[in-house]
């Protein structure tokens, strides 16, 4: 005797929506409610130590180690 079975394909498929769903719902309240890590590791800053850094940073390059020992000049402007 062959027992016929309906409904098989949708309730899987719902049961699957409502898994990912709870999944994503559950991922969602971890990431919201756990703390933010090196949020206020350092400390709070003075103005004065905020404006010596700046002033260190004023004319910084990035590139300063690749340009080797005889650094290229810009290029002058054209006279008009």
């Amino acid at each position: 005797m062959k027992k016929k079975q309906t409904g098989g394909t949708i309730i899987g498929f719902i049961l699957g929506v409502l898994v990912g769903l709870g999944g994503a719902l559950a991922v969602a309240v971890y990431v919201t409610k756990v703390p933010v890590p090196f949020l206020n590791k350092g400390g709070a800053r003075s103005a004065d130590q905020d404006a010596a850094e700046a002033q260190k940073n004023k004319n910084w390059d990035p590139n300063a180690l690749l340009q080797g020992k005889n650094p290229a000049r810009p290029a002058a402007p054209a006279a008009s």
